[in-house]
């Protein structure tokens, strides 16, 4: 299975799933705290969350790792057969985006860990956008490089 999607086929599946504007939007602010604002701006509900460790991670004192990472985006609740677009701050700079199935997160993180030589969660940003087995949005889920994790309920986001 090949985890890497350009970010031009990203954008693509965005204007699909989400409509012309939101694609148009996303180009710009790939980012959770831009994400976010959208959500806002446009009254969707969202739930969030401060790690309260997360300095502690920041400064190396605590690790969080894989399991973590999936237990705090929310990945747990999800069926196995939902399909997920993740965006991080290394893929950007690649130009792409990663592609994965939850019955496949501990192949594409050794894939990921391989790829870029470094332990998956980092205190980085990350945005998840989370599809049924049909393709048909379902969630997204943002971690912001400060701490805060947020989930919100998708279908049409214009």
């Amino acid at each position: 299975m090949t985890y890497d999607l350009s970010i031009v086929d990203f954008y693509s599946l965005l204007a699909q799933n989400f409509g012309q504007a939101f694609e148009k939007f996303i180009k710009n602010h790939l980012y959770p705290s831009k994400i976010l604002d959208y959500l806002l701006a446009n009254n969707h509900k969202f739930n969030q969350l401060y790690l309260q460790d997360w300095v502690s991670f920041e400064n190396h004192y605590l690790d969080f790792d894989a399991e973590d990472f999936f237990s705090l985006m929310g990945l747990n609740h999800l069926a196995e057969d939902s399909f997920c677009l993740l965006i991080t701050d290394d893929g950007l700079k690649d130009g792409l985006v990663f592609q994965f199935q939850l019955l496949n997160y501990d192949k594409f993180i050794a894939f990921y860990e391989d790829r870029y030589g470094m332990d998956f969660f980092q205190p980085f940003d990350y945005i998840i956008f989370i599809f049924d087995a049909q393709f048909s949005p379902q969630e997204i889920s943002m971690l912001h490089h400060e701490g805060w994790v947020f989930w919100a309920k998708i279908d049409k986001l214009n």
